[in-house]
């Protein structure tokens, strides 16, 4: 089943090809661009596993991130922007987080 997030993509998406389809039979130059990362690919668990490196190679740095990934974390948590995921995952501290956005 899908989410409503997923159903209301897969609207958009079909709305973008109709739009196109229709222009093209009246010979309308059209164009559509993607950007793949969140838009056509899921890049969450890309996410999650680069936070994770993160945690692994700097755990002396980044104590509040290696404590919120000891849970399992839900694809809800994920943001688009990494501060925001950061904070999403309890981690708070500014120099932590500027330390994470290094990193990436």
């Amino acid at each position: 089943m899908q989410s409503i997030e997923q159903s209301m993509q897969c609207q958009k998406l079909n709305e973008v090809i109709h739009t196109v389809h229709d222009l093209t039979r009246r010979r309308v130059s059209s164009l559509a661009i993607f950007d793949l990362d969140g838009t056509l690919l899921d890049n969450r668990p890309r996410t999650i596993y680069i936070l994770k490196e993160i945690a692994e190679f700097f755990d002396d740095e980044v104590p509040q991130l290696c404590k919120a990934l000891e849970a399992p974390v839900d694809f809800s948590q994920i943001a688009y922007t990494i501060p925001d995921t950061l904070e999403r995952l309890g981690v708070s501290s500014p120099t932590e987080i500027a330390f994470i956005e290094e990193e990436w």
